[in-house]
């Protein structure tokens, strides 16, 4: 991850050959397989709620239905699809950690 991105992420976004990543410092365009970057990003607490979308749980606020379709609100304000396929996933993921230890 560039350097000047921080640690911080909150989102990550497949596009084409490239993943845009999105921290709390800012955004950028990394030449990398998506595929490459969620396994490098297992240390994170997150889950892949799209095919093409990844999300740090920390910076997830709430999941709304627009319609037929899922949308997760992040910490920055960003709307990022969940796919009906992994809906329950990120629910699940969401409310176990809500929860008080």
């Amino acid at each position: 991850m560039p350097g000047s991105l921080g640690e911080e992420v909150i989102r990550v976004h497949a596009q084409d050959h490239y993943v845009e990543i999105v921290t709390t410092a800012g955004w950028d365009l990394v030449m990398l397989k998506f595929s490459d970057c969620v396994e490098k990003l297992k240390p994170l607490e997150g889950v892949q709620c799209h095919r093409s979308r990844w999300v740090r749980l920390k910076h997830c606020r709430w999941i709304s239905s627009c319609g037929s379709a899922y949308v997760c609100e992040m910490s920055n304000g960003d709307a990022v699809p969940v796919s009906r396929r992994r809906y329950a996933l990120v629910r699940e993921w969401l409310n176990r950690a809500s929860r008080p230890t």
